[in-house]
């Protein structure tokens, strides 16, 4: 594996934790009242489309580099 494979797999671990952590922490919110149930859900759709779209713009700028 290379090292450009491994930095690669980091990245996708980190935003993937990242998300995780970001869904736990608007669940705990809304479990104490902190938020509603409906703006945590609305948040976590969100910051999951925003990973996501952190995830295709790093790999179509890794295409137009090549």
């Amino acid at each position: 594996m290379t090292a450009e494979a491994k930095e690669r797999g980091r990245l996708r671990l980190a935003l993937f934790l990242l998300g995780v952590a970001g869904w736990l922490s608007l669940g705990l919110a809304a479990q104490l009242g902190l938020i509603s149930w409906e703006f945590a859900r609305q948040a976590g759709v969100v910051l999951s489309l925003l990973v996501f779209a952190i995830l295709i713009a790093r790999s179509l700028l890794r295409r137009v580099r090549s």
